[in-house]
């Protein structure tokens, strides 16, 4: 069960209007006795106007962020971390044609860029960075940056001062 606490949270850390209303409508479908009630917001709203999938059985951790709420399609089983951030054309999803059929995890403090693919039983790690426009159907470790299909994991902290807007 999401705490209003958290929802208030997560809405302080989205700037923009657009975000707000996607997270606002994301979190309240999660609490039990005001699902219904948001129903048409969600299929009107996230669906038809930012043609964004995220069902609600996704689970979400705090902190969630998505800066342009547009075009991102989440698979119903997938799992997200804390203080996640995911941008525009993001796809999580499932490879219904290979032996790697699962839905991805998303580990807490990972940065997903614009039009990123995670396709399968995929585990990105904390504190990751996966770039722009990548696919990625390997597993990411913890402190890596995925770009151009190569993993490069971070050798100082040099992604701290991202993670510090979080605190």
């Amino acid at each position: 069960m999401i705490s209003f606490s958290e929802i208030r949270y997560c809405l302080k850390i989205n700037k923009s209007l657009s975000s707000k209303v996607a997270v606002l409508i994301i979190f309240l479908e999660r609490v039990n006795y005001l699902k219904y009630l948001i129903l048409p917001f969600r299929v009107v709203i996230l669906n038809w106007f930012y043609n964004t999938e995220i069902p609600p059985s996704v689970k979400i951790g705090r902190g969630f962020r998505i800066p342009h709420p547009y075009n991102i399609i989440i698979h119903s089983k997938s799992y997200i971390g804390n203080k996640v951030t995911l941008y525009h054309g993001v796809t999580l999803g499932a490879n219904d044609l290979s032996l790697n059929y699962g839905a991805p995890i998303i580990e807490d403090g990972c940065f997903l860029g614009a039009n990123s693919l995670i396709i399968g039983s995929v585990k990105i790690g904390e504190f990751s960075v996966i770039c722009a426009g990548e696919r990625v159907t390997v597993n990411v470790p913890e402190k890596s940056i995925y770009i151009n299909s190569e993993i490069n994991e971070i050798k100082n902290d040099s992604f701290s001062h991202y993670y510090k807007i979080f605190e």
